[in-house]
């Protein structure tokens, strides 16, 4: 780790995310609104004006000196094994279990209060369960009592939670072993649950549940559809920190590539609502030492409703350009035209620095990988700057990618739970129409029928160094970015930021979520 990294944890008290393997998810842009449009929102002034102060705050913040503790200094690892999880949840359990006999015997026999436990802390106390009583029975499927330490201090509520989990890891087990009138009892069971539940495992467990329904029946026809209507998700954003958090450090890390650059072409794989542009927009229009001359972005649009959506954007960022008098320009084309490489529009002007950004959209074009980093390749940009999901929701054995799902998850619909208790329907919003198509896809779809594919930033090192890429490091300004959006929000203690290489990941309550990186192409001759 470089020391503008450690000056910068020093000073901001950032827990390193190292994220053991126990520890493992919406895509959209940066919007402030008050409630669910009907329409598609302004870039108005008042947040504009609201979000550049924040990144001018930040970006006035000189970070000071921070040491991760020892305990903090865990090797990143996620391994993708269903076994390998659950060991690792028993090995944890014993660790309590241990530290509760100490206590013990320093005198502190007296009966704490029930624990509260997190979404990711049942299922896990359920797989525990699950995997000692299946191995004890050698059969598909055994109901048996849940097995953890102190029972007694759990409340009849969580038993409740943790024997739904085991009931659908056994309805899985016996999808998996093409056993559907054992798993067809399950699920008449599971049709009793909501998606307007107030349980929040109830949710989670319905939206598996009628993933599990849809792969016995063979259903996968329903649209899956790669990025939601914006003018649907916008309002969530104000109240979910990860997004503000990756968008602002993503911002920073363009500007810090671009600071003595008088002609910059942005080319944005998924561009969703603009706005991170519009606080790049002010910031370039307020530097000094380099004015900048023109400012070019190109939006490639993953969908029709995106494009349309996306040329909206387009008028607005204009209309931004004209009050800055900024020089502007803004174009639209399809994924498919960006595989192209002959499209003129993308040819690269000698005179522009061009900087490609990739939010929420490598995981959906990892059959075309190839062509597209070819394309990318191309435009000789100066550097690529990656946000994804930080998962790896990918075996291709369906019990352990069940597995898989339902902790990653699992942790998603805690945080949806935790961040959006006082909005429920945005809540259910979230849950119904950014999370459940995922579940479905990820459970019900095999191989060809899976439109994208959920893993983390090992397996995209893995890719990027084929093509000649090499991981540049985040400046200390970037990550005080990410420290200061994330100190905006009241469950800030529950997420974690930290670094894996010269990855930003954020995470919930010890699952990662996101990752930012930023990638530079070597030059032919030195590869």
């Amino acid at each position: 780790m470089s020391s503008s990294s450690k000056a910068f944890e020093r000073e901001n008290h950032v827990q390193t995310y190292s994220f053991q393997g126990d520890e493992s998810i919406c895509e959209s842009d940066l919007l402030f609104h008050e409630e669910l449009p009907t329409h598609f929102p302004a870039l108005d002034d008042l947040y504009l004006d609201k979000a550049f102060l924040s990144f001018q705050a930040c970006s006035s913040n000189e970070p000071r000196d921070w040491q991760p503790s020892q305990e903090e200094k865990r090797p990143y690892a996620f391994p993708s094994a269903a076994m390998e999880i659950l060991r690792r949840c028993r090995s944890r359990a014993g660790a309590e279990d241990g530290g509760s006999q100490r206590d013990r015997a320093k005198g502190k026999s007296q009966r704490a209060p029930p624990p509260t436990l997190s979404v990711i802390q049942l299922i896990e106390l359920a797989m525990r369960s699950f995997t000692h009583s299946d191995s004890k029975t050698g059969k598909d499927f055994h109901h048996s009592a849940v097995i953890y330490p102190n029972r007694a201090t759990f409340s009849r509520s969580k038993s409740e939670d943790i024997r739904l989990v085991q009931d659908l890891l056994s309805c899985a087990q016996a999808v998996s072993n093409h056993n559907n009138d054992c798993a067809s009892e399950f699920l008449k069971e599971f049709s009793k649950l909501s998606s307007g539940s107030t349980n929040v495992m109830q949710r989670l467990v319905y939206y598996f549940a009628e993933s599990l329904r849809d792969r016995i029946l063979q259903v996968n026809t329903r649209p899956l559809e790669l990025i939601p209507p914006i003018s649907d998700t916008a309002a969530l954003i104000e109240k979910l920190p990860f997004n503000q958090v990756m968008q602002f450090a993503g911002v920073q890390t363009m500007l810090d590539h671009i600071s003595s650059c008088a002609r910059v072409h942005v080319v944005d794989l998924g561009l969703y609502g603009g706005l991170r542009h519009a606080v790049l927009m002010q910031a370039l229009a307020t530097r000094s030492g380099c004015p900048i001359q023109h400012l070019k972005i190109t939006a490639v649009a993953a969908q029709t409703h995106v494009q349309v959506e996306e040329e909206v954007v387009g008028v607005r960022l204009q209309n931004l350009a004209k009050s800055l008098n900024m020089s502007f320009s803004f174009h639209v084309i399809t994924s498919e035209d960006i595989l192209d490489l002959n499209q003129s529009i993308l040819r690269p002007d000698p005179e522009e620095t061009v900087i490609v950004q990739a939010a929420h959209i490598l995981r959906f074009m990892i059959p075309k990988l190839e062509i597209l980093m070819l394309a990318v390749r191309s435009l000789n940009p100066h550097v690529m700057i990656i946000i994804e999901v930080e998962a790896n929701v990918d075996s291709k054995v369906f019990v352990n990618r069940f597995a898989e799902a339902l902790l990653f998850f699992g942790a998603g619909f805690d945080y949806l739970e935790h961040c959006l208790k006082d909005d429920l329907a945005a809540r259910n919003y979230a849950e119904s129409v950014l999370f459940s198509p995922s579940i479905r896809h990820v459970v019900a779809a095999e191989e060809e029928e899976r439109k994208f594919r959920m893993v983390g930033i090992n397996f995209w090192r893995g890719v990027f160094v084929r093509f000649g890429m090499t991981e540049t490091e985040l400046s200390k300004l970037a990550l005080n970015h990410a420290n200061s959006v994330l100190n905006m929000f009241d469950c800030r203690g529950c997420c974690r930021l930290g670094l894996d290489g010269n990855s930003l990941i954020v995470g919930w309550k010890g699952t990662p979520i996101f990752s930012l990186s930023a990638w530079k192409f070597q030059k032919i001759g030195s590869m």
